[in-house]
Order: structure tokens, then C-alpha cells, then sequence
């Protein structure tokens, strides 16, 4: 899900290989969709979308140029991908080491 008001800038798809995604590896060598995007403030955020060992395929659903809404869905992937997530440096993570992290529902951080 998207975590914030904005417009898709650009998205990048990048072939790559299918290791687990859990390993730290996986996100520089595994098949991608790297989506940026525009805040209404002019702030830049990232989403990467993983592929992992099992799910061998990523589906954006976003457009270049499209406005989103904080929550809105943005694409699928499935059993034992990823995502990483890029955030302005003004952004203050709230710590969640170890907690569960429902999309959607979780606040993974606040505006400083």
C-alpha cells in the first residue's frame, strides 16, 4: 500500500534473479519494480517491489503520472517476496523491531 499522498514520477523494472527475500542480498539481485514518487510537498519516497524464491512475478497497478492516496493499493506480489521502502530523511520512524506490520494499518513512522 502506498504510505503517503503522492504522484507516480517514475518505475523502474529490473530483471534479476530469485533468491529468498529474506536474505540481504535479494534486494540489490532479485527481479524488481522500483516505483518513485512525488509528495504534494515535493518530498521523494521509494517503493521496491521484491520478487522472491516462490512468487517469480510482480504486479504494479500504478501508472506514470497517476495521483495516489495514503492506503491505496499499488500492486501485488506473493508468497515470499518483498517490499523495501525509501522515505524523505524528514520522516521519524516509530521502532518496530520485532512487531508485526499489517499494511494499511501499521504507522511505520511520523512528519518531523
Amino acid at each position: 500500500r502506498v504510505p503517503f499522498d503522492g504522484e507516480v514520477k517514475k518505475i523502474e523494472y529490473k530483471k534479476g534473479k530469485f533468491l529468498p527475500a529474506y536474505k540481504k542480498e535479494a534486494s540489490n539481485c532479485n527481479e524488481s519494480n522500483t516505483i518513485f514518487f512525488s509528495t504534494p510537498t515535493g518530498e521523494t519516497f521509494i517503493i521496491v517491489q521484491i520478487a522472491g524464491i516462490l512468487a517469480r512475478r510482480i504486479l504494479c497497478g500504478l501508472k506514470l503520472g497517476q495521483s495516489v492516496k495514503k492506503g491505496e493499493r499499488l500492486g501485488i506480489i506473493c508468497f515470499g517476496s518483498k517490499v523495501d521502502l525509501y522515505l524523505p530523511q524528514r520522516v521519524i520512524l516509530k521502532p518496530l523491531l520485532g512487531k508485526k506490520v499489517k499494511a494499511g494499518e501499521t504507522i511505520l513512522g511520523y512528519w518531523s
